[in-house]
């Protein structure tokens, strides 16, 4: 598989799981959406978590990562789903037409008590982004719970950084306090990672995450 992310599989995924449960108040019940499942990472440590009621949906732009999962671990797991998001992406899934701003989440409104998306705001541009927060929103409950990494880049990072393709983390930034306040203040690094929760629907928000190198 060469989508895996970097760092120990494993390890990140049981990490995550305990940043869902106190970051995001997961519960066992809780219906979950997974925003770029790739193959499994954050699925595998849900399964063991998850009780009988609860269930999980994920959906990927990369066909091979979704069908691994859908080989793999819907077999063995039958309240976890996994399909195929059709998003154009010149790496990942280069024949398909439809943009990430045009893309619906194939769920009804009001469908999942938590959401989350790890590294996938780093990957798209602000129209994007605000349009899956959009979804994001649509999908959850009332006073259903998200949880998002995201990079946030200060002003003073981005001083002297001049060409078009390295300019995204300060407008990614903007998007970041247009949604969730300004949250570079409480950063103790001019380019970090963080974590941030955030309720729907209206996606009305606050930051609590930690700062990390």
């Amino acid at each position: 598989m060469s989508n895996t992310g970097d760092g120990d599989f494993e390890a990140i995924g049981k990490e995550f799981l305990g940043y869902f449960i106190t970051l995001g108040g997961l519960t066992p019940d809780d219906a979950v959406l997974d925003v770029g499942s790739g193959i499994g990472r954050m699925a595998i440590p849900l399964a063991s978590y998850l009780s009988k009621r609860g269930r999980y949906e994920g959906f990927d732009i990369v066909p091979e990562g979704v069908r691994w999962c859908q080989q793999h671990l819907t077999p063995r797991y039958p309240r976890f789903r996994f399909q195929v998001a059709d998003v154009r992406n010149q790496l990942y899934n280069p024949k398909v037409t439809a943009s990430a701003t045009d893309y619906r989440f194939p769920f009804d409104d009001g469908t999942f008590d938590f959401c989350f998306c790890t590294s996938i705001f780093t990957h798209l541009l602000p129209d994007e982004v605000s349009h899956y927060l959009a979804e994001i929103s649509r999908v959850l409950r009332p006073g259903g719970r998200c949880l998002a990494t995201f990079f946030l880049a200060q002003d003073g990072a981005c001083a002297g950084v001049e060409s078009p393709a390295s300019a995204s983390p300060r407008r990614v930034s903007r998007i970041a306090r247009l949604r969730f306040g300004d949250i570079s203040k409480t950063a103790a690094s001019t380019s970090s990672s963080h974590s941030t929760t955030a309720r729907g629907p209206g996606v009305r928000s606050s930051f609590r995450g930690k700062t990390s190198l």
